[in-house]
């Protein structure tokens, strides 16, 4: 085996090309489902009066398909890491990745804060704060 050269398994690397590929239906479930909830939740806060977290939801609902935007850059990267197609691939995968993560952090908390925040508010009636 010469230097930098690795064995591979080609069962192996057909495996990780099929899961992949596969993630990419999760991804489109994924993306569309945060989106959707996002503007879900944006428009219940606008309802029970709780106007900033319904401006945050003019971006937060964008959260979630960016993230499964970057989740498809990332996954582009490691196929052509799979196939052999040069070194930065693997660094921008875990660019990717990060990216990914941050976004899809933001759009879960925000449906988590959204969601918390209007529990204690009825319909539309505005409940006095403090």
């Amino acid at each position: 085996m010469g230097a930098g050269r690795r064995d591979r398994d080609p069962a192996a690397a057909l495996a990780a090309r099929e899961q992949l590929w596969i993630d990419y239906g999760f991804m489109l479930a994924y993306g569309a489902f945060l989106g959707l909830a996002g503007a879900a939740v944006r428009d219940l806060c606008r309802r029970r009066g709780l106007d900033r977290l319904a401006a945050a939801g003019a971006v937060a609902l964008w959260l979630g398909p960016l993230g499964a935007a970057f989740d498809a850059l990332e996954n582009a990267c490691l196929l052509l890491t799979v196939g052999g197609h040069g070194a930065p691939f693997p660094s921008l995968a875990t660019a990717f990745a990060t990216c990914k993560f941050a976004l899809l952090v933001g759009a879960i908390a925000y449906l988590l804060v959204g969601l918390a925040a209007t529990l204690g508010r009825r319909g539309g009636e505005e409940q006095p704060s403090g």
